[in-house]
């Protein structure tokens, strides 16, 4: 299992970039299996993801916590297999927040 984790600083109603835009495991295979864990610093932080064409998670809110993702309590989405091609994963808040999120990739 290949792990993509990291924390971003959201700006008042403004879509984060793509933040798996640089990272080398950004291309699936199709099957790929993908796992998705996030929290943020308040309770209004949405995430989107789209794996190819493939919309997975739409604007779903995520878990307020002050640390990191728990194993557990804050799978934003359960291992699940995709058709391929890029990931792309953003956040939004209506307020300025942090995230904190973790992607697990299981070839």
């Amino acid at each position: 299992m290949r792990t993509v984790a990291d924390s971003l600083v959201l700006v008042a109603n403004v879509r984060s970039a793509n933040v798996l835009a640089d990272r080398p495991f950004r291309l699936l295979r199709p099957g790929t299996v993908v796992r998705v864990l996030a929290v943020g610093s308040t309770s209004t932080v949405r995430c989107r993801l789209y794996v190819g064409a493939v919309l997975f998670i739409d604007e779903n809110l995520v878990n307020l916590r002050a640390t990191a993702p728990e194993e557990d309590k804050d799978i934003v989405l359960q291992p699940t297999k995709t058709p391929g091609g890029e990931i792309i994963l953003t956040f939004i808040s209506p307020t300025a927040d942090t995230v904190r999120w973790k992607v697990d990739i299981l070839p």
